[in-house]
């Protein structure tokens, strides 16, 4: 089975919910929304509501619960997206990305990449990373499946670093993707991140909007992916 995969809390959950209506719109895929605390309203055959693990277990940080969730979806094919996104009408090409053995994570280019953390390289014995991907969007399959259940031990089972490096869980997923083996590929440059305002003409051949800061935002992109 194949679909999308995102965590939202009370706090995101308009934001969540702007994503689950641009993927009911633009895709033929169904969505699993792992929820902390209240459940969602949204009822829908293609909208599955799942409870997330225990935050505690993950440092009460949902960026490091990634890996899990892809894992606790039920899908053998899927793509997990950020809950501060907005689907576009090309975001079922996601899926012609096929991964290896490793996940697919876009590529950062044109701009500084992230330092990884000293004590994340030592612990996973990694000497240099020359590409940094960001994992607002990862796809995975059966295929990955050993990959992600690594990444979510290591993540659980070191504390002190993944306190040290809150809000970078890219950092975990870029050490591990460097010493994993080859495969470790990434996806075309057709996610965008929002500024300023709807831009038509730049995100017509993209897969989505990463970081949309606000519901009158998301709402906005979407009027325009309409047009």
């Amino acid at each position: 089975m194949r679909g999308f995969v995102t965590i939202t809390d009370e706090k995101y959950m308009p934001m969540a919910g702007m994503l689950v209506k641009s993927i009911l719109q633009f895709s033929q895929y169904p969505i699993a929304v792992f929820h902390i605390g209240r459940r969602s309203p949204w009822y829908n055959g293609k909208i599955f509501t799942r409870t997330a693990p225990e935050l505690s277990t993950y440092h009460n940080n949902t960026c490091y619960m990634k890996a899990k969730c892809c894992l606790l979806s039920g899908f053998k094919d899927g793509f997990w997206i950020d809950a501060d996104s907005v689907a576009l009408p090309g975001i079922d090409n996601v899926f012609t990305h096929v991964p290896e053995n490793t996940p697919l994570l876009q590529e950062i280019t044109g701009r500084t990449q992230l330092p990884v953390s000293p004590q994340i390289k030592q612990y996973l014995g990694v000497q240099d990373i020359k590409t940094y991907r960001q994992a607002h969007g990862i796809r995975f399959n059966t295929r990955t499946t050993a990959f992600l259940r690594c990444l979510d031990a290591v993540v659980r089972e070191r504390p002190q670093e993944a306190e040290e490096n809150r809000g970078f869980d890219e950092h975990w997923w870029n050490a591990l993707l460097s010493v994993w083996g080859n495969g470790a590929a990434h996806i075309v440059d057709r996610v965008d991140h929002y500024h300023d305002k709807w831009r038509g003409a730049k995100y017509k051949d993209s897969y989505y909007v990463h970081n949309v800061k606000s519901t009158d935002v998301a709402t906005e992109i979407l009027k325009g992916a309409r047009r």
